[in-house]
């Protein structure tokens, strides 16, 4: 009777030491200090841009800005917009695009201090200014990496978990909207498995603990299934690539939550 007790209690703590081992990872801030909230830490983005080292420059050509405007006064979409922002300057720096890259910064000028991020921003322009007029793409790669760090910090550090898993989205709506979409075009079973991430599902479960008050927008209401949705589809691909038709459903999906939250029209509906 003893022994299956103890055989008890050492199956439960097992259990129990493994959870915490999960949670602690969950728990760690982008520069890998402890994090106290019940948010999980979203992979980054940065991870899909090796699929453009595999493409041909003609590929790059084919990129194009994508242009939207927000209300500052609608907090959700502005912390939508800087993640997008910040992904469309990596877009412009991989195609070697100075204006691409100055309307970008220019628009993340303006978002920022919305969310108070003005002075993480500010530090950002003053590196920028510089490095662009001397068309130093591989540093101003360096700084816009070193940028969205200090934004997921400043953010998390501030109990501000909320803003951290909106930037992420639209983040990772952005870059697998215009990078999956050439992969899609020009695919390969390696390009596809920078698609892979377990992304979506740390976006799943944070967006699952943001409050009532975001769960009445019908664009937030929407992503929440969407990314259960592509978690789902990653949690299935493992370690596999994705077929043609997956990059183009993870695609249109990414798509289907940028366009909501900016306010872009479909490509079909636009031209009516």
């Amino acid at each position: 009777m003893m022994r299956k007790t103890l055989t008890f209690a050492l199956v439960v703590l097992s259990i129990l030491v493994l959870a915490s081992c999960k949670n602690s990872e969950k728990s760690k801030m982008p520069d890998g200090k402890e994090k106290v909230s019940e948010y999980a830490t979203v992979p980054s983005f940065r991870s899909v841009f090796l699929a453009l080292d595999k493409l041909d420059d003609d590929d790059l050509a084919t990129l194009v800005q994508t242009r939207f405007n927000v209300a500052n006064s609608d907090t959700m979409r502005v912390a939508f917009a800087l993640g997008a922002q910040i992904a469309e300057s990596k877009l412009a720096i991989g195609k070697k695009d100075k204006a691409w890259l100055n309307g970008a910064t220019s628009q993340i000028q303006t978002l920022a201090p919305v969310l108070r991020l003005g002075k993480v921003a500010d530090k950002y322009d003053l590196g920028f200014q510089p490095l662009l007029a001397a068309g130093d793409w591989e540093s101003l790669e360096t700084l816009l990496f070193r940028f969205q760090d200090n934004v997921d910090q400043e953010l998390l550090a501030n109990k501000r978990d909320h803003f951290y898993t909106l930037v992420a989205l639209g983040n990772w709506s952005q870059t697998v909207s215009q990078v999956g979409g050439l992969i899609a075009k020009n695919y390969s079973t390696e390009k596809s498995k920078v698609l892979v991430s377990p992304a979506w599902q740390a976006l799943a479960e944070n967006l699952a603990l943001m409050g009532p008050e975001y769960s009445k927008i019908p664009a937030f209401k929407d992503a929440v299934q969407t990314t259960r949705e592509l978690a789902d589809m990653m949690n299935t691909a493992g370690t596999n690539p994705l077929t043609v038709e997956q990059v183009n459903t993870v695609v249109d999906a990414a798509r289907s939550i940028r366009d909501a939250f900016l306010g872009i029209k479909p490509a079909k509906e636009a031209e009516e």
